[in-house]
């Protein structure tokens, strides 16, 4: 743990009930996940996932939607996945969580600075998603 502590969001975006969504989220390249709050309003259950690695999670979100495209040799999506839960009444809090990520796209000369998350809810239709994360460690 150290850094400066770092706020992320609330960031808003669209998901589509029934089908799996990918959403870039633009976060140091590495660091410790602090705090994590989803909110899908109107929504009901369903599950969320973030990833290290863009590749990974376009391939999870392919594997939800029924096409699985993936080369030879790829590791399973879940190798890459930093958090995930579930979403009961549209809402997924951690207050409490000490969870170090390094996002492993680009080089180390050229860190990809994001993660990826791969978010499904229940139901039908066009809901919207709030996310707000707390990141420490900024700077080791």
């Amino acid at each position: 743990m150290g850094g400066i502590p770092w706020g992320y969001g609330p960031k808003q975006f669209d998901v589509t009930g029934g089908e799996a969504s990918l959403v870039q989220l633009n976060v140091p390249h590495r660091g410790t996940l602090r705090n994590f709050n989803l909110r899908v309003e109107g929504g009901g259950g369903g599950t969320f996932e973030l990833y290290k690695s863009e590749a990974a999670a376009q391939r999870a979100v392919s594997n939800v939607n029924g096409s699985s495209e993936s080369a030879a040799g790829d590791m399973p999506p879940e190798v890459y996945v930093v958090y995930s839960g579930t979403l009961v009444n549209g809402v997924h809090a951690n207050q409490q969580m000490f969870i170090d990520y390094i996002n492993i796209d680009g080089t180390p000369t050229n860190p990809e600075p994001r993660l990826w998350m791969r978010i499904q809810p229940d139901g039908v239709g066009v809901f919207t998603a709030v996310l707000a994360m707390t990141i420490d460690g900024v700077n080791f």
